[in-house]
């Protein structure tokens, strides 16, 4: 019985300096809750010190054997190609003109998903492969 992990990133190709995670004080105790109520700092997120080349700004994940929905598995054959969709993490994200954007298709997903114990070879017809993605 084949099995095997499905992967995928969606990623913003192009030099720039990009928000991270960490937060910087923007004005001590500057927000107040209310009347006679404490205050917090004024925070935001910093930039990147060094441009970076791309960021990943999407994921999504599917278990290989989940052809049909999330809840059955289906033995798969060799040599036979199957159907797959299945959503990306949704993320508000702004691109910058000249920027570009990728799909990258891969297999077990070391961070998110369970390496298997058994090695599979997937092939992916890439005059197949459609991407929706909501534009505001």
């Amino acid at each position: 019985m084949g099995t095997g992990i499905l992967s995928a990133m969606l990623v913003d190709y192009g030099l720039d300096k990009r928000i991270t995670l960490e937060e910087g004080v923007v004005k001590e105790k500057g927000l107040r809750w209310g009347k006679n109520t404490k205050t917090a700092d004024i925070v935001k997120f910093k930039y990147e010190d060094i441009p970076s080349e791309y960021k990943i700004i999407s994921r999504g994940w599917i278990n290989a054997q989940n052809v049909y929905n999330n809840y059955s598995k289906v033995e798969l054959k060799k040599g036979v190609y199957y159907k797959y969709s299945f959503e990306m993490i949704p993320t508000d994200y702004t691109f910058k003109c000249g920027h570009k954007l990728g799909l990258i298709i891969y297999g077990t997903d070391p961070e998110e998903t369970v390496r298997g114990t058994i090695a599979t070879r997937i092939k992916v017809r890439l005059n197949t492969i459609q991407v929706d993605i909501p534009v505001l």
